[in-house]
């Protein structure tokens, strides 16, 4: 039930920053409404993401797994954040910035749960 209420937050998280995108005078309502629609699946799936890093992993293969739910999670974040009316290279910055971010905390996470055994 929490990936549930993880993805529903997420994925209302996710319309209000579409609204970044869309141009409200010239852009047509299919248009308007595929922006919606991506951005919604982007933060449900950061839920998810984010839900599956959060539970206790008392296994290495779930501590691991963990570790790259903050890797995707943050790299979806870096894609809302980044998309828009720049480059793609830019775009992939910051993609490539957050997923790093995401990189060091999961790491951190995977280190002090192994020495816990959590």
């Amino acid at each position: 039930m929490r990936r549930l209420y993880w993805s529903l937050g997420l994925a209302v998280a996710g319309i209000f920053l579409s609204m970044k995108d869309i141009d409200w005078t010239y852009d047509s309502t299919s248009h308007k409404l595929g922006i919606f629609v991506l951005y919604c699946l982007i933060g449900a799936t950061m839920g998810l993401c984010l839900s599956v890093a959060a539970e206790s992993a008392p296994t290495r293969g779930k501590r691991l797994a963990r570790l790259f739910c903050w890797v995707a999670c943050f790299g979806l974040l870096g894609l809302a954040l980044g998309h828009g009316n720049v480059p793609r290279l830019l775009t992939f910055r910051f993609i490539g910035a957050f997923a790093l971010v995401g990189v060091v905390i999961g790491a951190l996470q995977f280190l002090v749960a192994s020495r816990r055994g959590l």
